[in-house]
């Protein structure tokens, strides 16, 4: 296998799907021929072989009402209105032209602010925080949040710092389970700065470094949330498309409030299966061919391969 998961999956029809999954159509039958694909490449799985993923990330413009920033193929636009009560994200697919927009509404009361997220009209969620959730490092406000209600569902003192082996990998007890940067890191010289993945049994790891992180903490929640869906995208590590991406970390990100996403040196990491199949995701979304098995950093976003989590 020398190219990462999307060696698995055809691009062109991740871009097919934008528009067809938030639309909730019918799935064609040409994803059936791409999860067998990832079926087949499962057989010929190296369990020691990484790479690096080469992200480019670059931001374009960044003020108060407007930042625009580009991640590989995907343009993100964040439009915000001056008195900061709406913002639109358009995510752009550079190489199609398809573009797929979510819509954010702020109403504030006293201290408190509450956020509702809006696609193709509908309302699919909302959050309240006590912070100005459209300003600049609101992301980083949210996810510091989540880290620190985390907290008590940590590893214990006496196992941190141990490593054990996990889908064939070598792991190690951190902030969250993840692959051992002494077994794995030292390919890269500074890796907490490089992306690269890795090959379990069951489940293709990606790690996403300090630098694209920091980009996510640097912006507000909505432009925070698309840039974390296009780069989980252009690493390779989500068989999933922007938009489908985008509905699932505003879920797991606005509602559980419980998900560690960076790990003890600020870097995160994403596993998800070789196997595929058809699954309903939430009414917006409708259904889809995902990924059997979905974990973004301490959260497993579903698991249906019966593997345990690690």
């Amino acid at each position: 296998m020398t190219n990462r998961l999307d060696k698995f999956l055809l691009v062109n029809v991740f871009v097919a799907l934008v528009i067809s999954c938030l639309l909730m159509l019918p799935i064609a039958s040409a994803q059936s021929e791409s999860a067998a694909a990832n079926i087949q490449a499962a057989n010929n799985v190296n369990t020691v072989k990484s790479q690096t993923n080469n992200i480019n990330l670059e931001v374009l413009v960044n003020t108060s009402t407007l930042y625009e920033v580009q991640v590989n193929n995907y343009l993100i636009t964040e439009t915000i209105s001056p008195d900061h009560t709406a913002a639109d994200v358009a995510l752009k697919n550079l190489t199609t032209g398809d573009i797929t927009i979510t819509n954010y509404k702020v109403t504030k009361s006293g201290n408190n602010y509450t956020l509702g997220i809006y696609m193709n009209g509908t309302l699919i969620n909302t959050m309240k925080t006590t912070f100005d959730p459209l300003a600049a490092g609101a992301m980083g406000t949210l996810i510091k949040q989540n880290q620190n209600s985390a907290a008590s569902n940590t590893i214990s003192p006496m196992m941190a710092g141990t490593t054990f082996n996990y889908d064939g990998l070598v792991y190690y007890h951190g902030l969250y389970d993840h692959p051992d940067y002494n077994t794995y890191g030292p390919r890269y010289g500074d890796y907490s700065w490089v992306n690269f993945n890795l090959y379990g049994n069951q489940l293709a790891v990606d790690h996403i470094s300090q630098q694209e992180a920091q980009s996510i903490v640097d912006a507000g929640i909505p432009g925070g949330i698309a840039i974390l869906a296009a780069i989980i995208v252009a690493t390779g590590g989500a068989a999933l498309i922007v938009g489908v991406i985008s509905a699932i970390l505003i879920a797991i990100l606005l509602v559980s409030g419980f998900v560690i996403l960076f790990d003890e040196d600020n870097s995160m990491w994403i596993w998800i299966s070789y196997s595929m199949e058809y699954k309903f995701i939430w009414e917006v979304l409708g259904y889809d061919w995902v990924p059997s098995y979905f974990r973004l950093g301490s959260y497993t976003v579903w698991n249906d391969i019966g593997i345990s989590d690690p």
